[in-house]
C-alpha cells in the first residue's frame, strides 16, 4: 500500500511539472538576439544599452545624471531612447522618447499629437 501511495505522489508531481516544448530554430515564432550594444553602466552617472531581435524589435536607451543644485536630491536623470516593433499589420512602428523632470515624452509618426 505504501508503494502505491509513493507512486501516486511521484506521478502527481510529474504531471504538475511545467511542460517544455522545444521549437526548431527555423520556426518563425522563435525570437533570437540579432545585435546587442553592450551595456555601459558608468556607475552613478548614467548608462547606455541597446539590442535588436529577429522579430524586428529594437531598443536603444541612454541616460545621464544632471546635477541641478548642491544636494544629491536636486539631481535629475535624463533618459533618451527609442524602440521599434512590427505590428500585426506588418508595419514597423518606432517611438522615440525623452524622460526627465517633465515626465515621459514619446514621439512617433503613429502617435496622436496633443
Amino acid at each position: 500500500m505504501k508503494m502505491i501511495a509513493v507512486f501516486a505522489a511521484v506521478l502527481a508531481v510529474a504531471l504538475a511539472a511545467p511542460q517544455y516544448h522545444f521549437q526548431h530554430q527555423d520556426d518563425p515564432h522563435v525570437v533570437t538576439l540579432v545585435k546587442e550594444t553592450p551595456s555601459n553602466n558608468i556607475g552613478t552617472d548614467g548608462y547606455t544599452f541597446g539590442f535588436e531581435q529577429s522579430d524586428g524589435q529594437k531598443r536603444e536607451e541612454s541616460a545621464q545624471v544632471e546635477l541641478r543644485g548642491p544636494k544629491p536630491e536636486d539631481a535629475i536623470l535624463r533618459v533618451r531612447g527609442s524602440f521599434s516593433y512590427v505590428g500585426t499589420d506588418g508595419n514597423t512602428y518606432t517611438v522615440s522618447y525623452i524622460a526627465d523632470e517633465n515626465g515621459f515624452q514619446p514621439q512617433g509618426a503613429h502617435l496622436p499629437v496633443a
